[in-house]
């Protein structure tokens, strides 16, 4: 049987995954979180290259809901002994070693902890695993579906969850405003341990994750009808986190796929079509039928400052990293470095929300020069399994930096899961046309 076949399989493993966190969140089920990771395990012991990173990419919607971390170890170690005889050289290790090192040294007379050492640096791991596989064949529908079920699933249970609680209709769920309600949080009780609580904006862009992945499968011609379907809502519930952020990445993946996505100019016209009837359609729904959904994004547009204070965040980190030779090139560490910027300058001081900044904080100048190292070795090494490629190839990529730029990037675990679904990207093989994959 070929490994494809058992496609089905994910696909019913990521629906179970889904209905036992809708019966634990939803309908009070004691279900063990310990169980949701069993479940989450099991199809490591068959999975192909496609598979495993397609599974990582499904646990990214689920993350505030099971053991993550512990998944994707455990789908790495097992990996590794199934596919010990064929694992190929990679570049990106030397600057990860390099970057745990520098790490620990940063750990040395501090409080530190082992445990979060190795939590702090599980997706790049991982990232290390997925680069020495063989990806001579990219099954990238499958990668891209599981993401989108996943999203569109978690998102359904949040609704589930709302609606549960007392309220009696969308309507009414969307009515309390900005100040009361955006979507992805307040789902449980504070304090809840995996209770599927999300920061907005971080929901927002796992939805921008989702649509980029279609529109990678779109760029193809490898989509069917039921993926712009998820698509489609995937951009309304990323639209209701009422994330600035997510409207900014969702106009510019969208831009980029108009503006560089290959095919003929017949295709291109017929993409630019496409969008052009599904964003009114959305904007028609949202304004008829949510339309104070779309008061309280622009009421949250309507401020004095629309970076709500990331600007001030951005010049403060400046301030701090180029305040002494120390800070520039040596840095907090990563490991609780909100907490000792707490203990610096007080409890007011919110983490910093810049991506390549949060290195510079965190590492030095020593760690923006390491990541960027690895950053240009996963490029490297994607480009023996795909060759010549596309400019839109890098887009799913930019896409998640760009993103980081108003968030965090080394500190988030999501983000970092993702450089693996990008290498899979990176590594697939295009006509010169830029469709399907090339035949071996």
């Amino acid at each position: 049987m070929k490994q494809r076949n058992y496609n089905i399989i994910f696909y019913a493993t990521v629906a179970l995954m889904l209905l036992m966190l809708l019966l634990r969140n939803g309908l009070k089920m004691s279900i063990p979180i310990s169980l949701v990771l069993v479940v989450s395990v099991l199809p490591a012991f068959f999975a192909s290259p496609s598979q495993i990173v397609a599974m990582a990419a499904a646990f990214i919607p689920m993350s505030a809901g099971f053991q993550i971390k512990y998944a994707i170890l455990a789908y790495l170690l097992i990996g590794v002994v199934r596919y010990r005889n064929s694992l190929q050289r990679t570049g990106v290790a030397v600057p990860l070693l390099l970057m745990m090192v520098w790490e620990l040294g940063h750990g040395l007379g501090m409080e530190f902890t082992l445990s979060e050492y190795l939590r702090d640096f599980s997706e790049l791991i991982f990232l290390v695993f997925v680069t020495t596989l063989k990806w001579d064949r990219v099954d990238f529908k499958i990668i891209s579906r599981l993401l989108a079920i996943s999203t569109v699933g978690v998102s359904l249970i949040i609704i589930y969850i709302q609606l549960n609680s007392g309220l009696e209709g969308l309507l009414e769920m969307f009515s309390e405003g900005t100040s009361h309600y955006r979507f992805g949080r307040d789902n449980t009780e504070e304090g809840t341990l995996f209770g599927l609580n999300y920061n907005p904006n971080q929901l927002g862009f796992i939805c921008i994750l989702s649509i980029v992945s279609t529109l990678t499968l779109v760029a193809r011609r490898e989509h069917q009808f039921i993926d712009l379907v998820l698509m489609v809502l995937c951009i309304f519930f990323g639209f209701i986190t009422l994330s600035r952020a997510f409207v900014l990445v969702l106009i510019f993946a969208f831009g980029s796929f108009i503006l560089f996505s290959p095919g003929s100019r017949g295709e291109r016209t017929r993409n630019i079509l496409l969008l052009l009837a599904v964003a009114p359609l959305m904007l028609w729904f949202i304004m008829n039928y949510l339309p104070s959904v779309m008061e309280s994004f622009l009421g949250r547009m309507q401020v004095d400052d629309i970076t709500n204070g990331r600007t001030h965040l951005l010049g403060f980190y400046n301030d701090h990293i180029f305040s002494s030779f120390e800070n520039c090139f040596w840095g907090l560490g990563l490991q609780n470095y909100g907490v000792r910027i707490e203990a610096l300058y007080g409890h007011q001081i919110e983490v910093c929300h810049n991506g390549f900044q949060e290195i510079w904080l965190t590492w030095g100048f020593p760690g923006v020069l390491l990541f960027c190292w690895m950053m240009i070795e996963m490029l490297r090494g994607s480009r023996r399994w795909s060759g010549v490629r596309p400019f839109f190839a890098f887009v799913p990529l930019a896409v998640m930096l760009f993103n980081s730029m108003a968030g965090q990037l080394i500190s988030s675990g999501n983000n970092l899961l993702s450089l693996s679904l990008f290498y899979a990207v990176l590594s697939m093989k295009w006509h010169s046309g830029g469709g399907e994959l090339s035949r071996r």
